[in-house]
């Protein structure tokens, strides 16, 4: 445990573990180039080096002496400015001086010489010299003078971007602990609240305050921040309560129906004067568990110490609760320490707030991707410019960096993940299956209201047309001119049902009822065959209930777990006994009833046959097994979408299909690769084209000349005989 040493607390980092700039990393960006400036000034800058080289750029030169000043006036000191001064007024009163050859020695001599130190320095060597130092020993003390002023200096300096650093790193904490708690349920966000309120009362109480203000609101925070953008130089707060989210005048709610709620705030400026006040047993024990930094009783702190502590603490404090929560658990004292180092990093609190087991799995995830594409580029890097023995390239030096940096990131997710029980890792994957199902019964429901919806607005506009609407110019030669013939509203409902947008419950209420109509849609849609409408309904409530429909579901399940069978076929996966062995042949036991169903013949002994096979021990048995099985779902799956593009009055209507049947179609190039195929991806030729086998417009699209002679694409859209583009 690191020990605390009062007024010593660690800089803020300028990243997180994934090598991102943190606020904290931007003011030290923003200070650095002062700071080393100074650090990096001469010590005595009385005589030039005599080695120096007199070719190279001087201060007369562009950016001139005008470059050391804007690198020295960001850095907040008095003495400095002073020097800068000083600079400012050598190259204005001997411009051509200063332009010549060692011209910068000399404007950073005049500088020197005007600061104000220089006085001092000249009275500490004026005092007299010790018996027998004589001349030399003045000079010394001069030196020593000069050295002790400018170390006063940087430390002053240095303190100032330390405080800036950490007052950056507590409110991005505060920022981040913030977020973390809004993602969790009421009863959590409440112990944040209390939390924070006891916070804001005992530091109020203890430092020198003003400007409290209670109850502030998210809009009224972010105003302030707008107004000074040192705010949080000067302020601190913490969320203390919430209010509901109004929209258009009312409680805004999520899609659950819970009320959409805001955090409330604390907020006290500080005098910065960072008096110290010793801090309590209780306060000590609580920084010291949740930080992991040994903090005695009494130990005085300013009050960005205490904040930036307690900052800390409340991060790991609220997520080692919700790892509890989803263990069910409590840590042991011993546990809680272990996984101390990775629970005080923000970025793994963070991952913990969307989910203890979903986003510690999610990062790691994405860290090994990272690894991956970082080894690829070290790789092209070396291939082109390799590494000499003694002289590493910079370039694969800085990604070796990178990689670091990584590693040292999934060293902290996985030291975070190994406190997770298995419990919690079950309940993620029960969850996780339920949204899964309640995402899928939302989609279908969302669909058939959408259905409803177009069938209720297709039958009221149907209803309200005469049979005298759709008649048309009966004398049109071309679709297009009878089309065009048709009054817009007589128009509009047959675009809706040539062009397969129309509510599939509706087609067969027209075709009884309004043959008018349909007659209006094969004129204006040749494509379109009214015949077959009653089959296509009936095809559709087979393949959304019945056998047909239970076989569909079991296909899109049956693919999804083909794959997993073929990624846990290990050679871990062929030794009985193994966790690798047991994972595999449970996946087969659910695989065999799946594909059975899907096949159509769910019997025991065929459920048996199709395990058998998937659970080959011979070398190559398993894959040729899941290779067959892959085949034979595409031939299934082939003659199932046959039957249904066969039964479709239009392509249109062919592409609606239902929604497991889709579902299995946006896999389809999966489950062909799984079986050693491809698949073809050119359309069918339109009804009417006179070669079954298209060619190619200008943009690619395929295309089919027709009877009458025009170029047409599967939609029926006409291109350019001459250009081969869109008309």
């Amino acid at each position: 445990m690191t020990e605390i040493v009062p007024g010593q607390l660690p800089s803020a980092p300028g990243t997180d573990v994934l090598g991102n700039t943190t606020p904290a990393g931007l003011v030290g960006q923003t200070m650095a180039p002062g700071v080393a400036a100074l650090q990096a000034a001469p010590q005595d800058t009385d005589q030039p080096d005599q080695d120096e080289d007199q070719t190279r750029a001087t201060l007369g030169d562009l950016p001139g002496v005008q470059a050391l000043q804007n690198i020295l006036r960001p850095v907040k000191s008095p003495a400095v400015a002073k020097m800068a001064s000083g600079m400012d007024a050598a190259a204005k009163s001997n411009p051509a001086a200063v332009a010549a050859p060692g011209g910068w020695a000399k404007a950073v001599l005049a500088g020197v010489t005007g600061m104000m130190g220089s006085v001092s320095d000249a009275a500490a060597a004026g005092e007299p010299a010790p018996h027998g130092g004589g001349a030399l020993t003045g000079i010394a003390r001069t030196l020593q003078a000069r050295g002790q002023r400018q170390a006063q200096e940087k430390e002053a300096i240095s303190k100032e971007k330390n405080q800036e650093l950490l007052r950056a790193e507590t409110t991005q904490r505060i920022a981040m602990n913030t977020r973390n708690m809004y993602r969790q349920d009421m009863q959590d966000r409440k112990t944040e609240y209390d939390q924070g309120t006891s916070f804001m009362k005992n530091l109020r109480s203890r430092y020198d305050t003003s400007d409290n203000q209670d109850d502030v609101t998210q809009d009224q925070l972010n105003n302030m921040l707008s107004k000074d953008p040192n705010f949080w130089k000067t302020h601190t707060g913490r969320p203390t309560g919430e209010q509901p989210v109004y929209k258009d005048g009312k409680p805004a709610v999520d899609k659950n129906g819970n009320p959409v709620m805001s955090p409330t705030y604390s907020i006290s400026k500080t005098d910065m004067t960072e008096k110290r006040q010793p801090i309590s047993d209780a306060e000590a024990e609580y920084l010291s568990r949740w930080t992991g930094k040994k903090i005695p009783a009494n130990t005085s702190l300013s009050f960005s110490e205490l904040d930036a502590l307690s900052s800390q603490a409340d991060g790991v404090r609220a997520a080692q609760t919700r790892m509890e929560k989803a263990n069910q658990e409590d840590m042991s004292a011993e546990q809680s320490r272990r996984v101390n180092d990775a629970l005080i990093d923000p970025q793994i609190q963070h991952y913990i707030a969307i989910d203890p087991v979903g986003g510690l799995t999610e990062a790691r995830k994405n860290a090994d991707a990272h690894l991956a594409t970082v080894d690829q580029m070290i790789d092209a890097v070396e291939k082109k410019n390799p590494s000499q023995p003694g002289q590493p390239n910079p370039v694969t030096l800085a990604l070796q960096q990178k990689k670091q940096q990584m590693e040292d990131a999934s060293r902290k997710i996985d030291l975070a993940m190994s406190a997770l029980t298995p419990a919690a890792k079950e309940n993620y994957e029960k969850k996780v299956e339920e949204n899964r199902k309640q995402t899928e019964v939302e989609r279908h429901n969302k669909a058939d209201e959408e259905n409803k919806r177009q069938e209720i607005v297709a039958k009221a506009a149907a209803d309200k047309l005469k049979n005298g609407d759709f008649i048309g110019d009966e004398n049109a030669t071309t679709p297009e001119a009878f089309r065009a013939s048709l009054p817009s509203a007589s128009r509009a409902t047959v675009d809706l049902i040539g062009q397969g947008k129309a509510p599939i419950n509706n087609l067969s209420y027209l075709l009884s009822r309004k043959p008018e109509v349909i007659n209006a849609v094969t004129r204006s849609y040749p494509n379109f065959e009214p015949d077959k409408i009653k089959g296509y309904m009936e095809n559709y409530t087979k393949y959304t209930s019945g056998k047909t429909g239970d076989q569909l579901k079991s296909g899109v399940t049956a693919l999804k777990h083909l794959q997993e069978a073929l990624a846990l076929n290990t050679n871990a996966s062929h030794i009985p006994g193994t966790p690798a062995y047991n994972a595999y042949m449970n996946k087969i036991d659910t695989l065999s009833t799946e594909l059975a169903t899907f096949y159509g013949d769910s019997t025991v002994p065929a459920i048996a046959n199709i395990k058998s096979t998937l659970a080959a021990t011979l070398p190559g048995g398993r894959e040729a097994a899941i290779t067959t099985q892959a085949q034979s779902m595409m031939d299934k799956f082939g003659t199932l979408k046959d039957t249904w593009d066969e039964s479709a009055p239009s392509k249109e209507y062919a592409a609606k299909m239902p929604g497991d049947l889709a579902a299995m179609n946006a896999q389809r190039n999966i489950l062909a690769k799984m079986a050693g195929q491809t698949v073809d991806q050119t359309p069918a030729a339109p009804k009417g084209a006179a070669n079954p086998n298209p060619g190619k417009s200008a943009n690619g699209t395929p295309v089919w000349k027709m009877s009458d002679g025009s170029i047409q694409d599967a939609s029926g859209k006409k291109y350019s005989q001459q250009t081969g583009q869109p008309l």
